[in-house]
């Protein structure tokens, strides 16, 4: 299995914990909880963080809309 896959984030951030903050926000907005959403915080060549949650789930879909990166 092949763990290195490119993605294109939607949005960046200038820290880890901005990106974890914004994954907390877009949580709130769905009425999840951090706990219960699979995901990576993916950094980028210019070094900027991007939340990128993984799987399939009726929460992690539902993040795609908050602007948050999702991949299956």
């Amino acid at each position: 299995m092949n763990l290195l896959t490119q993605i294109a984030p939607t949005r960046t951030y200038a820290t880890r914990e901005n990106a974890i903050k914004a994954l907390e926000i877009g949580c709130k907005k769905i009425g999840a909880t951090i706990d219960k959403i699979r995901f990576v915080i993916a950094v980028n060549e210019a070094g900027r963080f991007a939340p990128v949650v993984v799987g399939v789930s009726a929460e992690n879909n539902q993040l795609l809309f908050c602007g948050i990166t999702w991949v299956a």
